[in-house]
């Protein structure tokens, strides 16, 4: 049997060059690294997409990728701790929270596609903010 598809030429469709949108996100984190006490976030979270003609960041961070190099954005942070709602910080001082961001840089060194295997290394260079009791 032959047939014949009437296929409407492909249009390539033009993506705006920035793109920003927000959704909600939800969080169980603990109270501080290492701590054995958590707290629930609902909080709103924003990402965007830009498209330049020598520079793409999508909504992981990635700005720059080859086959063995990613360059991406690195963003983490701690939302802090009042030491009155954790028991083990109970008289001590609240802990600040804490944003760290920067440029990480991943080398590939290895990668086995069959079998979904790779061997990397990541440079991240993050700037952070420290308390005002670190300058002291």
């Amino acid at each position: 049997m032959i047939g014949l598809q009437l296929v409407p030429p492909a249009r390539a469709e033009t993506l705006p060059r920035w793109e920003f949108e927000i959704g909600p996100a939800g969080f169980w984190l603990p109270d501080y690294r290492g701590s054995d006490e958590q707290r629930g976030y609902f909080v709103p979270l924003p990402y965007f997409d830009y498209r330049g003609e020598r520079l793409e960041i999508d909504r992981v961070g990635i700005l720059f990728k080859t086959d063995r190099l990613k360059l991406g954005l690195s963003l983490a942070g701690t939302p802090g701790a009042d030491s009155d709602d954790n028991d083990a910080r109970t008289g001590m001082p609240d802990l600040d929270p804490v944003l760290q961001l920067g440029p990480v840089l991943e080398v590939m060194l290895w990668r086995d596609v069959e079998r979904h295997r790779k061997v990397s290394l990541a440079l991240p260079l993050d700037a952070r903010r420290l308390s005002d009791s670190a300058d002291s």
